[in-house]
């Protein structure tokens, strides 16, 4: 790379034209990110209301039986049929166990690490899916 290339590199990088802030989103993106917050929002709102009505005995995990404390968290929340796959039964209480972070981390990397969660799955896939 001789001077002269380098002298024009420099040229050329200071007649660049500046880049002004953020990328637009596509008006298609931004309705999706809406609707995804709009059922976040609903999602959060039905959790709070079963977690209100437990009693603060009955906020316990369902796999391994330890206290949850008593302050609401969504993690605790968790849907025995995914919201993914079975999109119909995301808003019925009989889907959702109250479950501590680690044991949602668990089923949802292995759900052989978790028995009890795995066998209610098994029942809840016969009694609504078949």
């Amino acid at each position: 790379m001789g001077l002269e290339e380098i002298r024009k590199g420099k040229e050329e990088a200071k007649n660049r034209k500046p880049a002004y802030g953020l990328r637009r989103i596509g008006l298609k993106r931004q309705e999706k990110i809406k609707e995804f917050d709009e059922l976040q929002d609903k999602d959060d709102e039905f959790l709070r209301g079963l977690w209100d009505a437990l009693k603060p005995e009955e906020r316990i995990c369902y796999e391994t039986g330890e206290p949850l404390g008593g302050k609401y968290l969504k993690i605790f929340a968790h849907h025995v049929l995914e919201k993914k796959d079975y999109p119909q039964f995301r808003y019925e209480p009989w889907n959702i166990r109250w479950v501590s972070r680690k044991t949602h981390r668990n089923v949802h990397d292995d759900i052989d690490r978790c028995p009890k969660l795995k066998a209610l799955t098994a029942q809840l896939i016969n009694q609504w899916v078949t």
